[in-house]
């Protein structure tokens, strides 16, 4: 738990909108606001309105994972869910096993 400035518990909810949001914008890290036709919208200096790109704290942990993640530790986790080399006769024998299941 984190305190606020009066010693109270921090809402999750104003961590992430005087936080986080504010620290993106800071750091660029935005998306255009758009109206109902999906253009841009622009304030009232006339330049296009940003908001923080992400939403939530759970961002930090996958920049966080994937800044310290080396290639070796990528591979070695996820590894198993990219295709072999030659995994032809195994995705035309899966392909054939769910067309004969349907």
């Amino acid at each position: 738990m984190f305190p606020s400035r009066n010693g109270r518990i921090e809402t999750h909810n104003n961590m992430v909108i005087c936080g986080l949001w504010p620290a993106q914008i800071a750091a660029g890290v935005t998306a255009a606001v758009l109206d109902d036709d999906g253009n841009p919208k622009l304030g009232n200096d006339g330049k296009p309105m940003v908001k923080a790109k992400y939403t939530g704290l759970h961002a930090l942990r996958h920049f966080y994972a994937s800044w310290r993640a080396s290639i070796k530790m990528t591979l070695d986790v996820y590894g198993r869910l990219f295709p072999k080399r030659d995994a032809r006769a195994e995705m035309e024998a899966a392909e054939r096993a769910f067309l004969q299941a349907t």
